[in-house]
């Protein structure tokens, strides 16, 4: 995203104009210019290191379809303020509005993409984890269950923002080698399909004795559960 290193070197070089090189007036119109580029040259400047972050990582994330066109742009507006500093006060009518005006929109529209292919890997990255299954297996106790709730919570703040620190990715890698360790004392992990079932069933309400197979009797018998089942009929049969 060259785009976003250049929109930081324009808003820098157009800061930099000395009160000795221009009258009271010109100096006005440069500081108004500043104060157009300050807030999306702020966030231009999160978006790249975000984006340099992700495709060091190797996560995937998808451009505007008008990045390559702006960036385009901003080469032409640092030529031209190369050979004078007041093309940026009275910028054509082509570059106000194919530059300037566009600024913001795709300074936004950059940071919810870079956030979607954030929030898809940290999707990718989690084990998932059955709600239902979790609250009645009997081999996951309530310890077990806080520290599957502060992993949850820990996620959730770091897939709220694509991270500008390598070690935000770090630390997503660690949280899901724990959960996936913690799912694996607790016998979540490597449960057997129809066992899964069975017991995601209970936990809606919804188990039948079609779905007790002979994997899941064996199951009960070897965790003692036999005697905790009680069986009801559901509605009128059709």
């Amino acid at each position: 995203m060259d785009l976003l290193r250049q929109v930081e070197e324009l808003t820098a070089r157009a800061v930099e104009i000395q009160e000795g090189e221009s009258d009271r007036r010109d100096m006005e119109l440069y500081q108004g210019r500043a104060q157009k580029l300050a807030q999306p040259a702020t966030l231009y400047s999160r978006l790249a290191t975000e984006a340099q972050t992700m495709r060091a990582a190797g996560i995937p994330f998808s451009a505007p379809a008008d990045i390559k066109a702006l960036g385009y742009r901003a080469t032409q507006v640092l030529a031209q303020f190369e050979g004078n500093p007041k093309s940026v006060l009275e910028p054509t009518d082509e570059i106000r509005f194919a530059f300037w005006d566009r600024l913001g929109e795709v300074a936004l529209v950059t940071d919810r993409h870079l956030r979607e292919g954030w929030e898809a890997h940290v999707v990718r990255s989690m084990p998932h984890i059955d709600a239902g299954l979790i609250d009645v297996l009997p081999t996951v106790s309530d310890a077990d269950r806080r520290q599957i709730a502060e992993i949850q919570s820990e996620v959730r703040l770091l897939a709220s923002s694509a991270p500008e620190d390598p070690k935000v990715i770090e630390k997503l890698a660690l949280l899901a080698a724990r959960l996936r360790r913690l799912l694996e004392t607790i016998g979540v992990e490597g449960l057997p399909a129809d066992v899964r079932t069975f017991v995601s069933a209970m936990a809606r309400d919804s188990a039948t004795l079609e779905l007790v197979t002979p994997g899941v009797s064996a199951w009960l018998r070897e965790h003692n559960l036999t005697g905790r089942i009680q069986l009801r009929f559901g509605g009128r049969p059709r």
